[in-house]
């Protein structure tokens, strides 16, 4: 086997690997531990909305306008989890595009046709606005008749 085969399985079976270890109940539990961003325990002085009384929510909503968050790295660190898994999965169906095309290459050259002609239903290699050049040359010297009608006179012929 080459090395660029070698490479590839060990490539697919460290993802495979990585990709059974996330389990239904792992991910269930990374997502509980890390439900929402901690905000600190600040001391109510700081940044206040106007006002004499006391506003949870416009304060964090300041305290977070301002930056001041408290850092929390399993937040931050599932949230960069859940990304890498969108991406994985993009890499997978751009893998999978790529696998399909080249398999089916045989395929699609069997399936590559010439052009026909829309009107006489001849293989041409140089269509003009759809006919041979019989049927082209025809169809102008007809004064360029409605399209359905010229095809249907030419294929009764």
């Amino acid at each position: 086997m080459s090395k660029s085969a070698d490479k590839m399985q060990r490539d697919v079976k460290r993802a495979k690997d990585t990709l059974d270890r996330l389990t239904p109940e792992l991910i269930a539990n990374l997502v509980r531990r890390a439900g929402t961003r901690s905000t600190g325990e600040k001391p109510s002085q700081g940044p206040r909305g106007k006002g004499s009384h006391s506003d949870p929510t416009l304060t964090a909503v300041v305290r977070r306008m301002t930056a001041e968050n408290a850092p929390d790295p399993v937040f931050d660190t599932v949230k960069e989890l859940a990304l890498n898994l969108h991406e994985m999965m993009q890499l997978a169906l751009k893998i999978d595009d790529k696998i399909r095309f080249v398999l089916e290459a045989g395929e699609r050259r069997k399936t590559a046709e010439l052009p026909e002609c829309l009107a006489c239903q001849e293989i041409t290699l140089r269509p003009r606005s759809g006919y041979c050049p019989a049927c082209y040359a025809a169809w102008t010297r007809a004064g360029r008749p409605y399209r359905t009608t010229f095809e249907a006179e030419r294929k009764a012929q």
